[in-house]
């Protein structure tokens, strides 16, 4: 039985803004154990009936019995979900949430080019990103916990926060920025929540879970989403006091998708 007196805390998102990376780094770490698998993800939490089946169970399911002093769970589909918070704190009080964010625009091409890779999205991504496509396409929820086509609801990410919010306070809740996961720099954003040992690359880390696909996106299409996601930045600066501003400046450059 792990020990239930290590601390926790869960990666909740978002899709395709680093969080393996972030997965594969924090795993690295001999004061930390992330749940199994990591693919798929555990989505522990998802099922309603995680909250009756308690931390004994959830601890014994996703985790070895070494000592750490810290686990951690990375569930991508979580922040879409308002259920998931309350029922991570009924089980796990005292967790730390990190969610991680990225360029909005920017994270809804490589979600498409993600879609297009494994052969679930084959429209032109003009249509699929338009704001009118917004809810138009259904999907199987038995193969996913998450719509796949939910590309631009997906970058609203303050729309997501508030049951978060409400469940672990601002205190709790982490918000880790792409560029920084990226630039090798998010894993001193780690060390000084969970007070532990993590020194910093001395390069960028390698991208990992890259699509093979390489979109590019319209000059108008991309105005179009700076307005659509205007509001929403906004107000994610008012939560974490960053300027956010490079990522309502419309661009003509090609869109890669680095990580996942």
């Amino acid at each position: 039985m792990p020990d239930p007196a290590a601390g926790h805390f869960v990666i909740a998102g978002a899709q395709r803004c680093g969080t393996t990376l972030l997965y594969e780094l924090l795993d690295a770490n001999d004061e930390i154990e992330m749940a199994r698998p990591m693919r798929p993800e555990p989505k522990w939490f998802l099922a309603p009936e995680s909250r009756d089946r308690g931390r004994e169970d959830y601890l014994r399911r996703l985790f070895s019995g070494h000592p750490v002093r810290w686990r951690g769970e990375k569930s991508t589909s979580y922040i879409e979900h308002p259920g998931v918070a309350s029922r991570i704190a009924a089980i796990l009080p005292e967790a730390r949430i990190f969610v991680s964010v990225r360029d909005p625009i920017d994270r809804a091409v490589s979600n498409y080019d993600f879609s297009s890779d494994h052969g679930v999205e084959t429209r032109p991504i003009t249509e699929a990103l338009s704001p009118d496509a917004i809810g138009t396409m259904s999907y199987d929820s038995e193969q996913f916990s998450v719509s796949p086509f939910a590309y631009l609801e997906r970058g609203r990410y303050v729309d997501h926060l508030a049951p978060w919010l409400d469940a672990f306070g601002r205190e709790r809740l982490e918000i880790v920025f792409f560029d920084d996961v990226c630039a090798g720099l998010a894993m001193s954003h780690f060390a000084a929540c969970l007070g532990i040992r993590t020194p910093e690359p001395t390069t960028a880390p390698e991208p990992v879970n890259a699509s093979t696909h390489r979109s590019t996106l319209p000059t108008a299409l991309r105005e179009e989403l700076t307005d659509f996601y205007r509001p929403s930045v906004r107000g994610l600066e008012r939560l974490t006091g960053r300027n956010l501003d490079h990522w309502l400046q419309p661009s003509t450059t090609e869109v890669r998708a680095r990580n996942d």
